[in-house]
């Protein structure tokens, strides 16, 4: 049976055991493989989780789409962040010290 005609859900799985790299190789390899990757959360995930080096916890209760949309959420937090500075602290220069007279 050639591997394009098996259920999409057995392909999704399969995907799914392959090394994230290789992942990405099947995106140009195919139309079809292309569909299959970016129309599956799960994969979508693990594509994500794979370019930020992080890993998923297993202990987490959540379904991969909340996986997804939490860690789409965090990026996304992240990449908007400025940081706001509230105090400033004046340091003195060593310029300053040898400056004074006695």
């Amino acid at each position: 049976m050639p591997f394009l005609t098996l259920p999409r859900d057995v392909i999704d799985k399969i995907l799914h055991e392959l090394p994230v790299v290789d992942m990405l190789t099947c995106l140009s390899v195919n139309k079809y493989l292309n569909e299959v990757l970016t129309d599956s959360i799960r994969l979508k995930l693990k594509i994500q989780l794979w370019s930020l080096g992080a890993e998923s916890n297993p202990f987490v209760k959540l379904s991969p789409f909340e996986r997804l949309r939490q860690l789409n959420k965090s990026t996304d937090n992240w990449k908007n962040l400025t940081p706001e500075f509230i105090y400033s602290i004046n340091i003195p220069t060593r310029a300053a010290v040898e400056t004074i007279e006695v």
